[in-house]
This record gives structure tokens, sequence and C-alpha cells, in this order.
């Protein structure tokens, strides 16, 4: 039985029908998997160990998804993987236990967006079956309007959360980014970390 819990996570600043520079995550769900024919699931070639998380993210703009955007999945520094998302079909990432992983959406004009994923567990969880986290994620159009300082940090972190037994993202830490993202560069200068 596929348990699932559907949400709403902002990871930009929506103001009316505006949407102001930083990306979004538009919806996200977490649960188990469950086996489905028309889904690819995509390792890496060297990836050996017990699955964990499968995570499949979809990257749009006003709700739409963009052609010719290209994921690309790295565990610490090595690249694993590199999938050109012009396919129709979703494409889920299988990732081991207890492994950090950075998984990239980049497409011409759009900033790219990072999503980091912590897969470390408790001992005695459960993994079948594997745990699964779907989102759409909306990317932004490239601007010089961000705050340098912060285009590079991962829009969301994902990682097992020991209360609800289920892969959640970081809220508190999202905040922080998505103020981090709109404050101008000139702000930051007058303000300096720590100060």
């Amino acid at each position: 039985m596929m348990r699932r819990l559907k949400r709403v996570l902002t990871i930009g600043i929506i103001t009316g029908s505006v949407f102001v520079p930083g990306g979004r995550l538009v919806y996200a769900q977490s649960g188990r998997a469950t086996p489905h024919p028309q889904m690819d699931r995509v390792r890496g070639k060297e990836e050996k160990g017990r699955d964990c998380l499968e995570v499949c993210g979809t990257a749009t703009i006003n709700g739409r998804p963009i052609r010719n955007v290209t994921i690309r999945l790295f565990r610490g520094d090595t690249l694993i993987t590199e999938i050109p998302s012009t396919r129709k079909e979703k494409v889920y990432l299988v990732m081991n236990e207890n492994c950090n992983y950075t998984i990239s959406y980049a497409a011409k004009g759009y900033m790219t967006r990072l999503i980091g994923v912590d897969t470390h567990l408790p001992k005695k969880v459960n993994l079948r079956p594997v745990f699964s986290f779907d989102f759409e994620l909306e990317l932004p159009v490239e601007s010089k309007d961000y705050n340098p300082e912060f285009t590079d940090f991962p829009i969301a972190l994902i990682s097992y959360d020991h209360h609800s037994h289920k892969f959640e993202y970081n809220k508190q830490y999202t905040t922080t980014i998505k103020k981090g993202l709109t404050d101008t560069a000139q702000t930051l200068s007058e303000k300096p970390f720590g100060k």
C-alpha cells in the first residue's frame, strides 16, 4: 500500500500572481514507492548498495513543464548520471541509503536550481518498499536581480524525518534561502553575516 502526502511548498516569494525571483517547489509528495510501468528508474552505473529513495522532480514555468532540461545527479562531487528531460515519461532517480546527493535542473534561459538530498537513515528503518519523493520545481528566468551569494545553494534540502518517518524538506533552510535569494547584494554588503 502506498502512502503519500500532498502539500504545497513555496520556495520563492509569490505576491498575488507575480512571481518574485527565487524559484519555488510547487508541490511535493512523499511516502513509499510503488512500481509503475510508465516510469523509468535511473541509477548511476557505479551505484551499488541498498536502494533507499526514488526522487522524481519536474521543472516547470507557470505550471507547464520546461522542455530541454538537463537533470544531473551527483553523489558528493561525483556526477552519477545525466538525463536530458526531453522525455515524456517521468524519470525516478534511485538513491542508495546513507549518502548525500545533489540534483541539478538546468535549462537555457533559466536559473539552474539544486536540490540537496541526504539519505542517511536510522538502522531499523524498513526499506521495502523504498521511499519516494515527487516534486514540481518552478525554475525562474535568468536575471541579475538575484543575490549572487545565494544562487549556488540548493533551493531545498530533503532528508529523513524521524517524527513523520518519511522524507521531508527542511522548512527553516528553505525560508533562509528564499529570503537570501531576493535580498539585494547591496543589502548584504551593508549588513554582512555575523553583524
